[in-house]
């Protein structure tokens, strides 16, 4: 891989487009702009590139979850104290109780959601009886 293919693929792990990435990357003040677009579609399609993307992205997914994880933490653990503070008014700590309770899906309203198939000729029969229907009521008006 070389070196330019590298600092494209870091621009584009840092979230530029393809576009903005080949730019940076390449000499490309002779090029239309479609040809850009061209050559950093080839880019991206190129093996080297897309393991190195996989891999980047990887890791940026697990850092993301990480940092979800590590900020619930805190401000569970955050409320909690809260809650436990007895020098908190009763009605502040019964707050953070509740808003515990509802980030850990304690107060949800359960709903039933009934999935229905519906066959297409069904649906065409039923389309065409409401389209009768509608033709016969707009000629008895005439």
């Amino acid at each position: 891989m070389t070196a330019k293919m590298r600092c494209f693929a870091s621009c584009v792990a840092q979230g530029m487009s393809g576009r903005e990435a080949y730019n940076k990357a390449y000499d490309t003040g002779r090029m239309s702009d479609a040809s850009v677009v061209t050559e950093s579609n080839k880019l991206m399609k190129d093996p080297r590139i897309s393991v190195l993307m996989e891999s980047v992205w990887e890791t940026v997914e697990q850092n993301i979850i990480d940092d979800a994880v590590a900020t619930r933490r805190k401000v569970m653990k955050d409320l909690l104290d809260h809650a436990d503070n007895e020098k908190n008014r009763m009605g502040d700590r019964l707050k953070a109780l509740e808003m515990m309770g509802r980030a850990i899906g304690m107060f949800t309203d359960k709903t039933e959601a009934k999935v229905e198939t519906v066959d297409a000729e069904q649906l065409k029969r039923e389309l065409d009886a409401h389209v009768d229907r509608f033709l016969s009521v707009k000629k008895a008006v005439h």
